[in-house]
């Protein structure tokens, strides 16, 4: 309990410190310079150009006056502690100018500072953390590139860009990524109400920032661009709490091998592998993003739309080809296109020529009527069968083929676009469902500054990805399941078993089965035996057919040794089998004997497993199993201690989730049991953790039971 206390004091001290970043009325830059080439100078002409009120103190020993500001020798000079303070000086002065800093009573500082540990220097960031620590300090970077402030009108960054403000919060490992996101948002519609670029995470790390957004009432959506995490568990803690009060995107760099090495060099970070990192990120809520212009999409539309209550989309065109390119985009990102219902039908035949589709995408025929439109668009909104509302071509944006502001036509499109935005905001907010819009020209529509903000998109494809989004988080949160309670299991059992086997050692599949038969998990029948007589009468206990394989500790992939043999039929084949696989093991293997199990039909396979990820701990995998589960790779991943609905979510990710279905004459697998075993396994790596690494591969499904074939065990 007392590390509890002292944790969440810690937070809530940490978090009245980056309040400052938001409500800040002093300013101090350390390394502040008249040279145009410095940092110290862009930084500052960056925040006094951007608009900042507050009182500005550039601190540099050479100079009297910066930018038309006195200028300080020393942070001990200035006439009062300021709110924040930010450190742009050589890695070799950094540590020495934060200790000063924090002598004075400066608890809010951004290192700009690089060469730490990007560079190799990890003693000199150990020597920051050090300092940080003793003055309690909330501390930003170092290797970042500042921050930005919509509230306190802030641009303490190296980049002079002038977002829109919004309420999107974005913290960014990477500096450019999140100025060039910034500098962008005029294009994307995105309004920004914070902007941290966390550098090497030397002190506050993405879990601070997450509990700190998710409890900032300025923030409505969250945005991350991360390319590793260092306290995995802690991060995906965060992420769970900041998801259950308001959105959070996840932008993921590193995925392939060269991007893996890149960030690890870059941040100093520990890139996570993608599989994983995607598949627990859902798991606790985060919304995933591909791309950055993807992620700010995202954003847009969770910051400006109501959630939906389902995933039915109505489609209204100017144009049959975009209508189809939109419900194409739908099934492809798991949405339904429904039919029309016969009233709204009816009530469409009275406002649109004889002509026209009769159903859903609704094509406006090339229709000129504005009058007409506006009714149609509210009789799309307000039909029953649909829980959002596509609309392509109705808003106009600047045309960037036709720039001439003269032209008449342009001008008409650009008043009935603003006339369609105002009421499909109207609708929304009126009716609860997201009116998202695709504009004529291509463009993104300029977002009004008051209150006619709309998700507006170039076209149909980003924006039904965005609507799939908001559909995603809404099932997220009708989401109540929670791990179970209580799951009996013989804990002892496994613990006597696992007595025997030091670090390193690789269970024999037996052992292996039978610490999974002890957590409940269902698995085949298997004798040992020594002699090939022994296999004889074991097999005629079981009945033939029957499956014959080494089964003693070390010994993996047996399938690529020929030390299996499956659908052995009688007593011939039973003998040629046993030859066979004892003259491919070695001595010290023959000693253990062999396995005998029976045949088991079933010609559909599956993989679970468990992997210690050094960032995220023990987790549960489940995919496709058999000889081709390595090459495919197509798996799922969840945090243990999973709950029943972490464990469905898992089975429905993968492509191999198709195969559960009754298929060809095959019952339906039985779900609820798979489930049940994967939230078995999770609780298995929990309770012991020198398991670090378990393969039950194949699971088979003889009558749609799920049974375990086959297991390895591997003692860390």
């Amino acid at each position: 309990m007392p590390d509890v206390v002292q944790a969440h004091s810690e937070r809530e001290q940490l978090s009245a410190h980056l309040q400052r970043f938001i409500s800040a009325k002093s300013f101090a830059l350390i390394g502040a310079s008249n040279d145009q080439a410095k940092w110290g100078f862009r930084i500052l002409s960056n925040l006094i150009g951007g608009g900042f009120q507050g009182r500005v103190y550039p601190v540099n020993r050479k100079e009297t006056e910066i930018l038309g500001h006195k200028a300080y020798p020393d942070i001990a000079s200035l006439p009062e502690v300021p709110d924040i303070a930010l450190i742009a000086l050589p890695a070799s002065q950094a540590v020495q100018a934060l200790d000063e800093i924090g002598r004075f009573g400066v608890r809010s500082v951004v290192v700009i500072t690089a060469g730490f540990a990007e560079a190799g220097n990890r003693q000199g960031e150990e020597d920051l953390v050090a300092v940080s620590r003793k003055w309690g300090m909330a501390l930003v970077g170092p290797n970042c590139m500042g921050f930005f402030s919509s509230r306190a009108n802030m641009h303490a960054l190296m980049s002079n860009c002038r977002p829109n403000h919004g309420g999107v919060s974005f913290v960014s490992q990477s500096g450019n990524v999140g100025t060039e996101a910034m500098l962008r948002s005029h294009l994307h519609g995105v309004g920004f109400s914070l902007m941290f670029s966390m550098g090497n995470s030397a002190v506050l790390d993405s879990d601070d920032y997450l509990h700190f957004l998710a409890d900032d009432p300025g923030t409505q959506v969250i945005a991350m661009y991360l390319e590793g995490v260092r306290h995995g568990e802690d991060f995906l803690d965060a992420l769970r709490y900041a998801a259950r009060r308001k959105p959070v995107v996840v932008t993921k760099g590193g995925r392939s091998a060269p991007g893996f090495r890149a960030a690890s060099s870059h941040s100093a970070a520990l890139a996570t592998p993608e599989a994983i990192f995607s598949s627990l990120v859902r798991q606790a809520g985060g919304t995933l993003a591909g791309t950055v212009e993807e992620m700010m999409d995202v954003a847009t539309a969770l910051d400006l739309a109501p959630l939906p209550r389902g995933s039915r989309v109505g489609i209204l065109t100017w144009g049959g080809g975009w209508g189809v390119l939109a419900a194409d985009a739908c099934a492809d990102n798991g949405m339904e296109v429904p039919p029309l219902s016969d009233a709204t039908r009816a009530a469409l035949d009275q406002l649109l020529p004889s002509f026209w589709s009769k159903d859903n995408p609704v094509d406006l025929v090339g229709s000129l009527d504005h009058t007409a439109h506006m009714k149609i668009l509210k009789v799309m909104a307000e039909a029953e069968e649909f829980d959002a509302l596509i609309v392509l071509g109705l808003l106009s944006s600047p045309d960037p083929y036709n720039p001439n502001p003269n032209d008449l036509m342009a001008a008409v499109h650009m008043y009935w676009g603003a006339e369609v935005t105002e009421e499909m905001v109207r609708l929304a907010k009126e009716l609860g469902k997201p009116m998202i819009g695709v504009t004529i020209s291509g463009g993104m529509a300029p977002p009004p500054e008051a209150e006619g903000r709309l998700p507006v998109y170039p076209t149909p494809d980003r924006a039904v990805k965005a609507a799939a989004r908001l559909v995603d988080y809404s099932r997220y949160l009708a989401r109540k399941s929670e791990p179970p309670a209580e799951i009996a299991v013989d804990r002892d059992k496994v613990a006597a078993l696992l007595a025997s086997a030091p670090s390193g050692t690789k269970l024999s599949e037996r052992e292996s089965l039978e610490i999974l038969a002890a957590y409940g998990i269902p698995t085949v029948s298997c004798e040992l035996v020594d002699s090939e007589q022994q296999a004889m009468e074991a097999a005629r206990r079981l009945g033939f057919p029957v499956v014959l394989k080494a089964g003693g500790r070390g010994i993996a992939h047996k399938t690529e040794r020929g030390l299996v043999a499956a659908g052995i039929a009688d007593a011939g084949g039973l003998s040629a089998a046993w030859a066979s696989i004892n003259c491919r093991l070695g001595p010290g293997e023959k000693a253990e004997g062999l396995m005998i199990q029976p045949m088991l039909s079933s010609t559909r396979e599956f993989t679970l497993g468990v992997v210690r990820d050094p960032a995220f701990g023990p987790c549960v995998m489940f995919g496709m199993g058999g000889i081709y589960a390595e090459a495919l790779k197509d798996v799922a991943f969840r945090r243990a201690l999973l709950s029943l609905e972490d464990a469905q979510d898992m089975m429905d990710e993968v492509r191999a989730g198709a195969l559960l279905s009754a298929m060809r004459g095959q019952p339906a697998v039985d779900c609820e049991a798979l489930a049940w075993a994967l939230v078995r396994l999770g609780k298995l790596a929990l309770d012991f953790p020198q398991i670090a690494e378990l393969d039950v591969n194949p699971i088979l499904v003889p009558e749609g039971r799920p049974v375990a074939a086959d297991a390895l065990i591997v003692i860390g």
